[in-house]
C-alpha cells in the first residue's frame, strides 16, 4: 500500500511540474532579406483596385543584390529597374524601391514570403514613405497595387 501511495504522489508531482513548465516559444516568422529573395520571380497576379494590370503579359521580376528589374516575357526587354532596400524585422516587413533613371520614382511597400510565393503591396511614395506605405494585404487603398509572384527554378 505504501508503494502505491508513493507512486501516486510521484505521478502527481510530475503532472504538477509539467503544468508549471513554460509553453514552448512559437517559432518566429522568418521574413527573408534581399539575399533570400535573390533570383527570378514570375508575376502571377498584379492588380490595383481589383483591376488586373498584367494584360495577359508574362511579367518577371529579378532580384540581384540591391537591385530589382522588371521585364515582359522571359527574354523581353527590361521595363523598369530600381534600387531596393528591405527591413524584414518590421511587421509587416517593408520594402522601398527607388528608380535610378531620371524619373526618380519611388515606391514604398510591404511584403510577405510563404514557401515560393512572394506578395508585395506597394504604392508610389510621396512625402513620408512610412505614412504612405500600405498597412495590409487585404485592406488596400484605391492607389495601392498588389503583386503576387512565384519563384522560378534556378537555371542550370
Amino acid at each position: 500500500m505504501t508503494t502505491l501511495r508513493a507512486g501516486s504522489i510521484l505521478v502527481l508531482m510530475l503532472a504538477a511540474g509539467a503544468l508549471a513548465a513554460p509553453a514552448p516559444r512559437p517559432k518566429p516568422n522568418k521574413v527573408p532579406d534581399l539575399n533570400a529573395l535573390a533570383g527570378t520571380w514570375r508575376v502571377v497576379r498584379y492588380h490595383q483596385n481589383n483591376r488586373s494590370l498584367s494584360d495577359n503579359r508574362e511579367i518577371f521580376m529579378k532580384v540581384d543584390k540591391d537591385q530589382i528589374t522588371f521585364q515582359v516575357g522571359e527574354r523581353g526587354n527590361v521595363g523598369s529597374a530600381y534600387g531596393v532596400t528591405v527591413d524584414p524585422k518590421r511587421t509587416p516587413a517593408v520594402m522601398n524601391w527607388r528608380s535610378g533613371n531620371g524619373n526618380r520614382v519611388s515606391y514604398t511597400a510591404i511584403y510577405k514570403y510563404e514557401g515560393d510565393t512572394l506578395s508585395v503591396a506597394f504604392t508610389e511614395a510621396r512625402a513620408d514613405p512610412d505614412h504612405d506605405r500600405p498597412t495590409g494585404f487585404k485592406t488596400l487603398r484605391p492607389r495601392d497595387y498588389l503583386m503576387e509572384l512565384k519563384r522560378m527554378p534556378a537555371k542550370r
